[in-house]
C-alpha cells in the first residue's frame, strides 16, 4: 500500500491492514517518546526518540515488523 498518514493515533486506531495478508515493514512516529521494533530475522533495533518524527523499520525488504516497544519520555 505504501506510506499512509494515520493523523493523531489514539486508542481506536488500527495501523496496518487487516485480513489481507499484508505485512507492516516500517513505522513513523511522533512525540514525545521512544521506540524500538523487532525486524524479522534482524532483532531489535536501538531505542530512539520519537521528537521531530522518526522512521524505524525496513521498505522494500519484504521484512516484517515483529513487534513495537513504546515508552514515554
Amino acid at each position: 500500500i505504501g506510506d499512509v498518514d494515520y493523523g493523531k493515533i489514539n486508542s481506536d486506531t488500527v495501523i496496518g491492514t487487516t485480513g489481507q495478508g499484508k505485512r507492516l515493514e516500517a513505522i513513523y512516529l511522533n512525540g514525545n517518546i521512544q521506540f524500538r521494533v523487532h525486524i524479522q530475522k534482524s532483532g531489535w533495533t536501538e531505542w530512539v526518540s520519537a521528537y521531530g518524527g522518526k522512521w524505524l523499520g525496513t521498505k522494500g525488504k519484504a521484512l516484517s515488523l515483529e513487534a513495537i516497544e513504546i515508552k514515554r519520555l
